[in-house]
């Protein structure tokens, strides 16, 4: 909608929304509570989920070895000294925050900050701490306060560490930065920088306001800019979690890892035995192998489209929701009439991730050229840490992804054998016409 200039459609109507079956519904309505209830969920991670909200993953990520450190340099000599997580934030909760009526007891928390409250997530303590070198919760806070207050999104943080190791590169001077002098650590320059940013203040404002492309287009850096497709990496660990990488290399808008959520393979135990998921589970959780990497991030893209096709959140997806998604073909079912089992809904995904992959091939930039991840998380190996050494595995993973998709290895494209398996006649046809195979 942007490309358009529209910011909302707003739509009132005044009836009811008829539900075919409301019996049926209320049935498997009931059924998903169960699941998602503590008490019931089969989900390893969602009691302590509810009690420290995803700063739990903080804890993990700094354990494994994979925290952003300075522009994510890959080094952690500062880590020791960043004691920032799940037990920093029990400290200053106030209580466990969820959106209206939801099954979860949590996804983030609320916490006490001088007289008013934060939402925090583990985006906000390694994008706002870490990645600037800044180790100290309060000034974090306030970051996060003003952050939130501008309207940004975390993955700004990927641009502000940018800008600072480009000056201290010479990439950039004080000739661009209006006379400011950038250094890692400093919350004061941090939000110096992000008030150039958010008002486009001269030229490298303006620049900075585009995000790490434009930045790198005119001043070079690229090796060390952290974006796929131009979009700022959300810092979700990708060099320490092979999967991770995968999945923002071959996203089609970029490094969200939210297109995959949560990005980690179900618990073996939650997968119920009348579903057959087409990867080894066990393989897939080693974060540090490539193998069955491409199988679960093709299940997880086309899994992940149902849900948010049908406008729930990929939050919910806990337990035996994770995998079945039965539950979601009876909901289905009962609100529309129309049959639907979990093997159709799975389908629905598939065509769904072709045609999202089809209309930017038409576009221009859908190719394994453009399929990769920043060049820090290639060549660039962990110094140190429980992830020393490590740099993600692309080529053979995307080999491996190409073909469990059935597209061509070369070119990163839906085949035509894929399109007619899926009733995309049409997209084969506009390929045709286009030259897309010539």
């Amino acid at each position: 909608m942007g490309s358009k200039k529209v910011k909302a459609i707003a739509v009132r109507g005044t009836k009811e929304i008829p539900i075919f079956d409301p019996d049926a519904f209320m049935d498997v309505y009931h059924d998903f509570w169960k699941e998602l209830s503590p008490n019931d969920c089969v989900d390893i991670f969602h009691r302590p989920w509810g009690v420290a909200g995803d700063s739990l993953a903080t804890d993990y990520i700094k354990t494994m070895g994979g925290l952003a450190v300075k522009n994510d340099q890959g080094f952690d000599e500062e880590v020791p000294s960043f004691d920032i997580g799940s037990a920093t934030i029990r400290k200053l909760l106030v209580r466990p925050m969820s959106c209206f009526s939801c099954g979860l007891p949590s996804c983030s928390q609320l916490i006490a900050y001088g007289d008013t409250v934060l939402k925090m997530h583990t985006g906000s303590i390694i994008g706002l701490g870490s990645n600037f070198g800044i180790t100290d919760i309060n000034a974090i806070m306030e970051l996060h306060k003003i952050w939130t207050e501008l309207g940004l999104d975390v993955s700004v943080s990927p641009t502000i560490s940018w800008t600072i190791e480009a000056y201290q590169r010479g990439l950039i001077t004080k000739d661009d930065t209006d006379g400011l002098e950038l250094k890692w650590g400093d919350p004061q320059i941090i939000l110096k920088l992000v008030h150039k940013l958010v008002f486009k203040e001269g030229q490298f404002g303006e620049l900075m306001a585009e995000g790490l492309k434009a930045l790198t287009e005119k001043y070079g850096g690229e090796e060390f800019a952290l974006h796929v497709k131009g979009l700022d990496i959300t810092l979700v660990p990708s060099r320490s979690m092979y999967g991770m990488g995968l999945a923002y290399a071959v996203n089609d808008q970029g490094a969200d890892h939210c297109r995959i959520y949560p990005p980690y393979p179900p618990n073996a135990d939650a997968v119920p035995e009348h579903i057959e998921l087409p990867f080894d589970v066990e393989k897939a959780a080693i974060r540090d192998i490539p193998d069955e990497k491409a199988k679960l991030i093709k299940w997880s893209f086309d899994s992940r489209a149902v849900l948010n096709c049908l406008t729930t959140c990929v939050f919910l997806s806990r337990g035996k929701l994770f995998s079945d998604f039965s539950y979601f073909a009876r909901a289905l079912t009962a609100a529309t009439g129309t049959e639907y089992t979990h093997d159709e809904l799975m389908k629905i995904g598939e065509k769904i991730c072709n045609l999202e992959r089809s209309y930017n091939v038409l576009n221009g930039n859908a190719s394994r050229k453009d399929d990769t991840l920043p060049k820090r998380y290639l060549n660039e190996p962990f110094k140190s840490g429980g992830s020393i050494g490590m740099v993600v595995p692309l080529d053979r993973m995307l080999d491996d992804y190409y073909k469990a998709r059935n597209w061509d290895m070369a070119t990163g494209r839906p085949t035509q054998e894929k399109l007619l398996e899926l009733g995309l006649d049409f997209v084969v046809e506009d390929f045709k016409n286009r030259g897309v195979w010539s």
